[in-house]
């Protein structure tokens, strides 16, 4: 970040960058903790922002309402939650693509996607689909 830095002082600036994980199947015991903890981390940073935005969005004029919200669950097998995956991946990145660089008006979204097995789920269930 060339306008940052005074001297010698040298600023950088992380790129966003998609971060993939192995399965956790192939993780050794310490790696399976460290990536636990990481999980755990991650989503406590989540709650704290969300409480955050709650906090603050009647202040925040028409981004107040900017609070999409979609609760659901799929009956996939694995292969079709890998696709489901592969097809979200997409639709993220072609969306952060096509905003470089960011128009004026534009704000800076926190968005998460979170899949995971029910584990209360039978197969009696009835589909979801």
């Amino acid at each position: 970040v060339p306008d940052r830095g005074r001297g010698r002082e040298r600023w950088w600036q992380a790129r966003p960058q998609d971060i993939r994980f192995p399965p956790r199947s192939t993780m050794d015991a310490d790696m399976r903790a460290a990536f636990d903890e990481f999980g755990r981390q991650g989503v406590a940073e989540d709650v704290e922002a969300f409480a955050r935005f709650q906090r603050q969005r009647d202040a925040m004029g028409e981004w107040g309402d900017a609070f999409l919200f979609a609760r659901g669950s799929l009956r996939l097998n694995r292969a079709e939650l890998l696709q489901f995956w592969a097809d979200y991946m997409e639709l993220f990145n072609r969306y952060a693509a096509a905003t470089e660089p960011p128009a004026d008006d534009a704000r800076r979204l926190l968005v998460r996607f979170v899949a995971f097995p029910d584990v209360d789920d039978s197969d009696d269930a009835a589909p979801s689909r």
